[in-house]
């Protein structure tokens, strides 16, 4: 799921609440439902996320297709925002990712959706892109 979020920039509450329908490997997309301002959205997959998603879903007894929704624990619930907030703080201090200055504040789950937008801007600009052209595309 850490991986989606960063390589997406899909918001935590969006992505837990994907259901396997929303999903198309095929065409490396993915429908966003009920977004911050209820409307839905198309969000497109890079190679390494659809790469990601065929390994998980193919994975025997990783997910129950009756349940519905993408992501979901070992026990087949579904992934609460405050367990992958937890799970990510846990994988945050075991590779030792902090600030080292005097602030207090940490790298927060939602920081992924921040650096995927930063990267997708640099990766423009090095490739020599229209970014202003482009930037439409990146807000929605």
């Amino acid at each position: 799921m850490l991986l989606f979020l960063y390589g997406t920039g899909t918001r935590i509450g969006e992505t837990i609440r994907l259901r396997l329908a929303d999903v198309d490997l095929d065409n490396a997309m993915v429908t966003v439902r009920g977004t911050k301002f209820y409307k839905s959205r198309f969000v497109p997959l890079g190679r390494d996320v659809v790469r990601l998603l065929r390994d998980y879903l193919t994975t025997p007894g990783r997910w129950n297709q009756h349940y519905m929704l993408l992501f979901q624990t070992r026990r087949h619930e579904a992934v609460s925002h405050r367990l992958i907030e937890t799970a990510f703080q846990r994988l945050r201090t075991l590779a030792g990712v902090r600030r080292r200055d005097a602030g207090s504040r940490q790298p927060r789950l939602h920081d992924l959706r921040h650096t995927f937008a930063v990267h997708r801007l640099t990766d423009w600009y090095r490739t020599g892109a229209d970014v202003q052209k482009l930037l439409p595309s990146l807000s929605t």
